[in-house]
């Protein structure tokens, strides 16, 4: 195999987006979640505080955030 042919394979494989592109959608998708988790968390403490912790929008943020969590996972 030579080079034309490896670049060729490269660049079928490579069609719709290059490494760097998706390396860099990976690391966004990555903070994004991060900071989801965050605001997930915070609006658990402030239901949480207001003695609201079985309230069902309570269970509702975490079903968002493991959603969130299991997306990322699967790229």
């Amino acid at each position: 195999m030579n080079r034309e042919e490896i670049l060729e394979k490269s660049r079928e494989e490579n069609k719709k987006m290059d490494e760097r592109e998706k390396n860099a959608l990976t690391v966004a998708g990555q903070r994004a979640t991060a900071v989801g988790g965050l605001v997930c968390m915070a609006i658990i403490l402030l239901n949480a505080c207001l003695d609201r912790y079985n309230n069902p929008a309570t269970w509702a943020v975490w079903g968002v955030y493991l959603s969130m969590t299991g997306t990322t996972l699967l790229m």
